[in-house]
């Protein structure tokens, strides 16, 4: 299988299991319209398989985007934005667990401006924001740091860590398999990818620190 069926296996995939997933949620509404008649624990098991079939269904509408992704079937509406604005729209996307308690700052030249689909890059950058702030064992802040890249007047590199510029060591390719995501990263990634970026891990030593974004910018 090479490259160019992938799209159509993750396509297959997605219409293949719509159907008997879709008989089982069926099924699981009808036990739950009757719930009164079951006992607790039967509700309590009923609950929890709706809440895990409504989280398949979720990774198949994944599966779907990612398909017509890889197949450059979804459009961009570019327009100049600020790098400050996007950033903020992709906040507002991201939910901050109760523990640990964890705050999100912005700092650099958020004023810079890059060509780019708004939406769509806020909700890419909204989802390396949750695989960092899903990282973090402690409280603490995670600084969304914007800088000129190094060399290139007409780039922008976004990293995202609750660690010093200082404790980290290094870069490594994005981790697509990091668990408890769906198919976010990969969404993500594309989604960099067609506004011209690129996206790679930051490491302090072996251990993962965060990510980092380098998109093209305007002058």
């Amino acid at each position: 299988m090479d490259s160019e069926d992938f799209p159509r296996v993750l396509s297959l995939l997605s219409h293949e299991l719509r159907g008997p997933l879709g008989v089982m949620r069926g099924y699981l509404r009808l036990l739950d319209q009757g719930a009164a008649r079951l006992s607790e624990h039967q509700q309590l098991a009923i609950s929890k398989a709706l809440t895990a079939s409504d989280r398949a269904a979720e990774l198949l509408t994944q599966a779907s985007t990612l398909a017509q992704m890889a197949r450059e079937q979804t459009p961009l509406d570019l327009s100049t934005s600020r790098i400050g604005e996007i950033l903020s729209a992709a906040i507002e996307r991201v939910t901050l667990p109760p523990e640990p308690v964890l705050t999100l700052g912005i700092d650099g030249d958020t004023t810079t401006s890059v060509r780019a689909d708004q939406t769509l890059l806020a909700a890419a950058l909204a989802s390396l924001i949750t695989a960092v702030v899903r990282a973090q064992p402690v409280n603490g802040e995670i600084r969304l740091s914007v800088a000129r890249a190094a060399g290139d007047g007409n780039g922008i590199t976004l990293s995202m860590t609750a660690l010093g510029p200082s404790a980290v060591t290094s870069t490594t390719a994005l981790d697509l398999k990091r668990g408890g995501l769906g198919l976010d990263l990969p969404i993500a990634a594309m989604l960099v990818g067609a506004h011209g970026g690129t996206v790679e891990e930051l490491r302090e030593d072996a251990n993962y620190a965060g990510v980092v974004v380098w998109l093209p910018s305007l002058p």
